[in-house]
């Protein structure tokens, strides 16, 4: 069993070959008020495969639980476009937690799904991006 001097003295070991990710990283937002922007749950794809576009949400809410009647904008940073909002949609299905689930569909390289409320019922919105211009879209619901 390895003893606890053991153990630190290898973590610092370890330790010392490393560096600080702000140094590595440029680090910037990319979104901008008046709403607070973030992005839902740690499992979910935020970006699309080439890093061109993030994935996030916008709530006009702070420091309160949200209900049914609060609404959640949609939408994507182009970050090779001076990191311009793009609107999708909406949801009144969202928690501060997991958001609504957006995300783009795993193995896609052009669809991306979150979860919303119609008419008293859940939904999931597919929508397709297009490649020859931001903005074409196919929005499939489903119950």
């Amino acid at each position: 069993m390895t003893s606890r001097r053991n153990f630190l003295a290898g973590a610092a070991v370890a330790m010392a070959g490393t560096r600080c990710i702000g140094s590595a990283a440029p680090i910037r937002a990319i979104t901008r008020g008046p709403r607070f922007h973030w992005f839902g749950y740690y499992d979910k794809l935020q970006f699309d495969p080439g890093s061109r576009y993030a994935l996030g949400c916008g709530a006009t809410i702070e420091h309160r639980l949200n209900n049914e009647n609060d609404m959640l904008r949609i939408g994507m940073v182009d970050t090779k476009d001076d990191d311009r909002w793009i609107e999708l949609g909406d949801t009144r299905a969202w928690s501060w937690h997991q958001t609504c689930m957006l995300q783009w569909l795993p193995g896609s390289r052009e669809e991306i799904i979150w979860n919303d409320r119609q008419d008293g019922h859940f939904v999931s919105h597919i929508m397709t991006f297009g490649r020859a211009s931001v903005g074409l879209w196919r929005q499939q619901s489903m119950r």
